[in-house]
């Protein structure tokens, strides 16, 4: 007799190896909204403003729901944005995109149980900057910046948050906002000889995003 109400034991908490164990993956993807804030360049007395143009995006995840509180985030990021340069009502631009690679960590207000759950996340990875556009001869601004057709990869700083919400068993519906931050991409919006740069670049990164847990 005990050893039947082992055996039913055993296969009890067999049984409930899957579902604990099937919600500790989520692979996801959604869109968004890149909104970056503008840098000021001098020159000469005069100044301007140099950044990249606001741009829709897109992006995939894969996430690991480690601990109670506690996930980490891979996240890749596609990002239309053209750099751009801006001084005295006039304007010039060459088109342009961002990659995104980072790893966040997720710190959860309430347990994995509760349907919705907001977190706060930091972590950090790499931004690609490219120029893609056709670089002109006589460029307007240019004693600010030079718009160059080049590519560069810098270090970038995430910070943010954002909530999950379940949808159904195994579908979760997020909303998140990221600080990507990095240093100015330097050589895709290079300074003019003589002309001075101040700043971080600061790319704010609404994203909605549909994710499945197994």
């Amino acid at each position: 007799m005990g050893f039947r109400i082992q055996l039913a034991m055993i296969a009890l908490a067999a049984g409930h190896i899957p579902a604990v164990l099937g919600q500790n993956w989520e692979l996801g993807g959604g869109a968004g909204y890149g909104v970056a804030r503008s840098n000021t360049v001098s020159f000469r007395g005069a100044t301007g403003e140099a950044g990249l143009r606001r741009g829709y995006l897109a992006t995939a995840y894969g996430a690991h729901h480690t601990y109670r509180h506690l996930s980490g985030e891979l996240r890749y990021i596609y990002r239309q944005g053209s750099p751009e340069v801006s001084a005295g009502g006039r304007q010039a631009q060459i088109a342009g995109e961002t990659h995104t690679v980072n790893y966040d960590f997720l710190f959860h207000a309430r347990d994995r149980e509760f349907g919705i759950r907001p977190y706060v996340a930091f972590g950090g990875g790499v931004k690609v900057f490219r120029g893609t556009g056709t670089e002109s001869a006589f460029q307007p601004l240019s004693e600010f910046i030079l718009l160059t057709r080049t590519r560069e990869t810098l270090p970038l700083l995430s910070v943010g948050g954002g909530v999950s919400v379940r949808l159904a068993p195994g579908a979760v519906f997020r909303i998140d906002f990221r600080d990507h931050v990095t240093p100015f991409p330097s050589k895709v919006l290079q300074p003019a000889p003589g002309a001075q740069l101040r700043g971080w670049l600061h790319d704010f990164v609404p994203l909605v995003s549909i994710g499945w847990r197994f």
